[in-house]
């Protein structure tokens, strides 16, 4: 099964849930990235446990909390995501990320 995004998917699934408005800020955050494995900004350490914890709030969304925890969010990195790895890490250690 394909990884869902946490920038397209999830804020696709968010929207279709948001009849009143009250899950704008969990899609402002999917939509600006504060979620993603890697494009998130640098105030972020890990998308993925704000993302846990953001839902944890709604317990009406427990299948998307489960799905987080299930991995179903976890981003493959795309040529952007790769070269920003590559920007850091030692070309020793590249294997071992797919680089």
């Amino acid at each position: 099964m394909a990884k869902k995004s946490t920038n397209k998917e999830l804020v696709a699934e968010l929207q279709k849930r948001n009849l009143t408005g009250k899950y704008d800020q969990l899609i402002e955050n999917a939509k600006s990235n504060r979620y993603h494995d890697y494009k998130n900004p640098d105030d972020v350490i890990c998308g993925k446990m704000e993302l846990a914890a953001d839902l944890s709030s709604f317990p009406e969304l427990q299948d998307i909390s489960d799905a987080v925890v299930r991995g179903d969010y976890d981003e493959e990195a795309d040529e952007q995501d790769k070269a920003m790895l590559r920007s850091y890490l030692p070309k020793k250690s590249w294997p071992v990320f797919g680089l």
